[in-house]
């Protein structure tokens, strides 16, 4: 069994016992969380602002959102079984999409995930554990504090993610303290057949996620 072998099979037997437990952890905790957002917001729109209470409420509200939207990220993700090998190009897409966006809202990024037409119904091949994972990894290193955008379009055979650096000017990617998580994005993506191309001189990046897997 050669490496790459042994590592889908490492990811497959994890994925097993793993992949259950996160999907009944965003489960059991969605409830909790948004009965306690209500009653928090509630609370707050009750409270007088200059109530001694106010400040640790406001508080208790930022951690249950942040907790809330980590619990729906489990439970996007954890619908997929380690040994899957296709994926819908619509679902890998919508996640790309909630996902960069997300995170880039938290952190005062500017960000822009663009759609270039109707996303096609085909199937990808690859893990979609790995394909997210790699894409996330290799959008996540080239995005500076500049901002970024991320332009999506298909045909009836690939799926094409290409990133545009919000500053024109800069040229390179990844960044510089980067680099490694590049290289994980690239080789999680190359094992699951993609193919990436890196204009030199240009700071965008085009990622052919995989060929519609109708193709035989």
């Amino acid at each position: 069994m050669n490496d790459d072998a042994m590592d889908q099979a490492l990811v497959a037997r994890a994925g097993t016992v793993l992949f259950p437990y996160l999907r009944a952890l965003a489960h059991d905790m969605a409830g909790p969380l948004t009965i306690t957002l209500g009653t928090v917001q509630l609370s707050l729109r009750l409270l007088p602002k200059e109530a001694e209470w106010r400040e640790d409420f406001q508080d208790i509200e930022s951690a249950t959102a942040k907790l809330r939207e980590f619990t729906g990220n489990l439970s996007r993700l954890s619908r997929y079984l380690p040994e899957e090998r296709e994926d819908s190009a619509q679902e890998l897409v919508d996640d790309l999409e909630y996902l960069t966006t997300s995170v880039a809202r938290r952190s005062g990024v500017p960000f822009d995930f663009i759609r270039r037409g109707r996303t096609r119904p085909f199937l990808v091949k690859g893990n979609p554990w790995l394909l997210r994972a790699g894409c996330l990894a290799l959008l996540g290193s080239a995005v500076g504090q500049s901002g970024a955008r991320v332009e999506c379009d298909s045909s009836d055979h690939q799926l094409t993610l290409t990133l545009f650096g919000a500053d024109q000017t800069e040229a390179g990617l990844p960044r510089p303290d980067q680099v490694g998580c590049f290289s994980l994005g690239v080789e999680l993506l190359k094992s699951q057949g993609a193919r990436i191309a890196t204009p030199g001189g240009n700071p965008e990046i085009t990622l052919v996620v995989a060929e519609d897997s109708t193709d035989g």
